[in-house]
């Protein structure tokens, strides 16, 4: 299924990019904004779907232990099932590090119509 054309967010500031020539708002076929909802919408909040988003925003007061490392990846990979499973993306690639007083969380996904790499690590809403 190819992605309609969406509006561009970006990935720090969390808000559509505008082409500052025209006053439009940039836009894109790749799968990359509903990528970027389906991580930062909160699951049971999206209006047209109460099980898109994740459960990531969970994790902002979670405790920096060993179980966390396969808690992370699963939620990242839960929030992004429906894309996957319409093949708009492929599975995350999730690299989950434990350091002294944090957890590191590196994690991309490609879109399988553009063979776009998506960074989703600017995304996460946490620093364990």
């Amino acid at each position: 299924m190819m992605a309609g054309v969406d509006r561009i967010i970006d990935p720090l500031t969390r808000d559509y990019v505008l082409v500052s020539a025209t006053g439009d708002w940039e836009t894109t076929r790749s799968a990359r904004t509903s990528v970027y909802h389906a991580i930062l919408a909160h699951r049971g909040k999206w209006a047209a779907d109460s099980n898109f988003g994740s459960r990531l925003y969970e994790l902002a007061r979670a405790k920096n232990t060993f179980r966390m490392r396969a808690v992370i990846a699963d939620m990242i990979t839960e929030a992004l099932q429906p894309l996957i499973n319409d093949g708009s993306v492929s599975e995350p690639v999730v690299i989950v590090e434990r350091e002294v007083g944090r957890i590191v969380v590196e994690a991309t996904v490609t879109d399988l119509q553009t063979d776009e790499e998506i960074d989703l690590t600017s995304l996460l809403p946490f620093q364990v």
